[in-house]
């Protein structure tokens, strides 16, 4: 969320690959697919998209024969989330980003998308402190401020854990939506602290000098999904193996990025500077040491998704109102693509 807080606009680029001779999943090596151009919505650029990096760099979209048109666009609250959603399913793109809490609303719409594989396994999100407000467990927060920039479940759901009412927490937006004025109201103490990505926030605010703690919501038993890619049910029943060819570069991507975070760093920093802040450009590194357990866990592969992560979000969303049923959560992912993916590999 921190890194993902600075880019206006929307721009549209035509991934290239630069090809290398590296290892290729077994169905990349096929020269018989059918050529396709697929357009995919992401928030901004940040090393979230590490995957989508790696596929470029080492050109995996071209083994797959993809062309990748990618949309960039800010987001900064909830109903502009749902934006991303909007695109894929008017057709304006064929792949998108988002939470899967924001795909769960957006089935409850009538919308019908589904994830087709998780960039986390674990949620980043944690409540940031500044040093001095001597926060340093849940209990502390019980009449506190906090900066929310956008609305997420995953408050509700770490709340819960711990045992907290939430009237017991005041909850506050960036004034009229301005990210840095929000960020103005953090650091002069105005807040008590701020809900947002504790990885890449902690990296950052280290970087500056600026003394901080954290309260992971994963460390209380916080489980979900912050970012999936998705598509519509037509496009998996019309155009299955072009998914199959997208999840095949992504993974291809994402696993590469693991192997090699400081060489993806240095290439989404070469190329993307002109969108990043100062502080920013020397800290991508760190931000991707620091993201690798969120992409790999011990007990999963990447790109995977449980039922039972799906189910407690579900759950949690139905308590908080959000959702009026659970019942569905099974048709919001699929794990069809991930798991072949996986099957095909040496």
């Amino acid at each position: 969320m921190f890194t993902s807080l600075c880019l206006l606009g929307v721009l549209a680029l035509t991934a290239v690959g630069c090809k290398k001779e590296t290892a290729r999943s077994q169905t990349n090596a096929s020269n018989e697919i059918e050529p396709a151009t697929v357009r995919a919505q992401f928030v901004s650029p940040q090393m979230t998209l590490a995957g989508v990096f790696g596929a470029i760099q080492q050109g995996y979209f071209d083994d797959q024969q993809l062309t990748v048109e990618m949309m960039f666009s800010n987001v900064v609250e909830t109903a502009e989330t749902l934006d991303v959603i909007d695109r894929v399913t008017s057709g304006e793109a064929d792949f998108g980003l988002t939470s899967g809490d924001n795909l769960l609303q957006a089935r409850q719409r009538g919308d019908d998308v589904v994830a087709l594989m998780a960039i986390y396994q674990r949620d980043p999100t944690a409540v940031i402190t500044l040093a001095n407000k001597n926060i340093t467990q849940p209990e502390d927060l019980v009449g506190k401020k906090l900066l929310v920039f956008s609305r997420s479940i995953s408050l509700s759901l770490f709340l819960a854990a711990v045992g907290i009412d939430p009237n017991d927490v005041t909850i506050v937006d960036p004034p009229e939506g301005n990210i840095n004025a929000g960020l103005g109201l953090f650091l002069t103490g105005q807040v008590d602290g701020m809900v947002a990505t504790g990885t890449d926030a902690s990296v950052q605010m280290t970087a500056i000098g600026i003394e901080h703690n954290l309260l992971f919501f994963n460390d209380y038993g916080v489980q979900m999904y912050p970012n999936v890619i998705f598509t519509t049910r037509t496009m998996i029943e019309n155009q299955p193996d072009v998914v199959q060819r997208f999840v095949n570069a992504l993974l291809d991507g994402l696993n590469y990025a693991i192997s090699q975070p400081q060489e993806i760093a240095s290439w989404f920093v070469e190329n993307y500077a002109d969108q990043l802040r100062p502080d920013q450009l020397e800290s991508q590194g760190e931000v991707m040491l620091a993201i690798i357990p969120l992409i790999q866990s011990p007990d999963t592969q990447a790109g995977m998704m449980s039922a039972d992560v799906w189910e407690y979000v579900a759950n949690g969303m139905a308590d908080a109102g959000l959702i009026q049923d659970t019942v569905g959560y099974s048709q919001a992912f699929t794990t069809q693509f991930v798991d072949a993916y996986y099957a095909q590999q040496p």
